[in-house]
């Protein structure tokens, strides 16, 4: 505590006793408290029996507010910038963070480009211009996102080809479709079709290391690759695939035979997308053969309507990320060890009622 006490004035004893009251924060209430009285002579026994706090705190107190008075000293400076937002301050970050972006705050400043989501330098500087905090800790960023209602999400990618008209269309039909294979009496099947690339050049994805210790993938320098066709039973989660080198019509007529053999007897709709690839006179002769077999094709750049995409990424997950085989042969029986061992849970199915259905129409039969 400062030897000789610097006694407040009327005004300053007025602004700190208006504080008090305009603020229903127990801990600053205490120092707004603490304070006024040291300011206007009490003893500091008094102040410490009084208040709760210590003799080096209230000490510390007064000085910051000597320094830069309720202004400066509310926020935790001493002629710098505080690091922490309030309560009310973080309610209302919230409300600014939500209908706004970068762009419309911070115009050209903004971190990205575009400015069209928020990151981490662009929360730095709306607060530090709103709010005159500053802060370079990490988890003060993670934290104050979290607080501000915000949550670290990868965007979702929308193909700009693809038109809403489209994707309702296929809904309904596919609707419909799902509604008449729960009706049928013989047994029906529902598969989704794909295919992936795999290279024996390992991709990388994040993970978690000690500090300091950056993880090291050691990358194959050649460019071997190899084409999967992969099939994806909505109903058991089982996946049937093929390798091949190509990926072309003759290919994709070769993989349908496949999924005839995998289900002998039954009705099988069949869901792909309109690649290239997926027309051709030999995979018409094999409809034309097995009619039980009916190709229903999804919307043009609509990725995300098919199933047999999660399987993809699921296994390059487990598989060929970070992967550190140095023979291409180990790399793909491991890919395809992996799709026959794995059962792939789909929602699908669920989200059309589908088994409810199922069970309804076999009840009443």
């Amino acid at each position: 505590m400062p030897r000789k006490r610097t006694r407040l004035s009327e005004a300053e004893a007025q602004e700190l006793q208006q504080a008090y009251l305009n603020t229903k924060n127990g801990p600053w209430r205490t120092r707004y408290q603490a304070v006024r009285l040291y300011g206007l002579g009490y003893a500091v026994s008094e102040i410490v029996a009084l208040t709760g706090c210590s003799q080096s705190r209230l000490g510390a107190w007064y000085r910051a507010y000597r320094a830069g008075g309720v202004a400066s000293w509310r926020d935790g400076r001493q002629g710098g910038n505080r690091a922490r937002l309030t309560a009310s301050e973080v309610r209302d970050l919230q409300g600014r963070l939500e209908p706004y972006t970068p762009r419309q705050v911070l115009g050209d400043t903004a971190a990205t480009a575009d400015g069209q989501f928020w990151t981490v330098d662009d929360l730095r500087a709306v607060v530090t211009r709103w709010y005159a905090v500053q802060s370079q800790r990490p988890t003060f960023d993670r934290h104050l996102f979290e607080r501000g209602g915000c949550s670290s999400q990868k965007p979702s990618a929308v193909y700009t080809s693809g038109k809403e008209t489209d994707l309702a269309d296929f809904s309904a039909a596919l609707k419909k479709k799902v509604l008449d294979l729960a009706q049928a009496s013989e047994p029906s099947v529902i598969l989704a079709r794909d295919e992936a690339s795999l290279d024996l050049q390992a991709t990388v994805q994040r993970v978690w290391a000690p500090n300091g210790q950056t993880p090291v993938v050691r990358v194959a320098p050649t460019r071997l690759s190899v084409h999967c066709y992969g099939t994806l039973n909505l109903l058991t989660g089982q996946e049937v695939s093929m390798r091949t080198g190509t990926m072309n019509a003759a290919a994709s007529a070769r993989h349908l035979p496949q999924l005839l053999e995998a289900d002998p007897t039954g009705q099988i709709l069949l869901l792909w997308d309109q690649a290239p690839w997926h027309q051709g006179a030999a995979i018409r002769d094999i409809l034309a053969a097995n009619p039980r077999l009916e190709l229903m094709r999804l919307p043009p750049a609509a990725p995300a309507l098919n199933p047999q995409e999660h399987v993809c990424k699921a296994v390059r997950s487990a598989v060929s990320h970070n992967h550190t085989l140095a023979r291409f042969p180990d790399l793909v029986e491991r890919w395809e060890s992996a799709l026959a061992a794995t059962t792939f849970p789909c929602a699908l199915l669920d989200t059309l009622n589908f088994h409810h259905l199922r069970i309804l129409f076999t009840m009443s039969n």
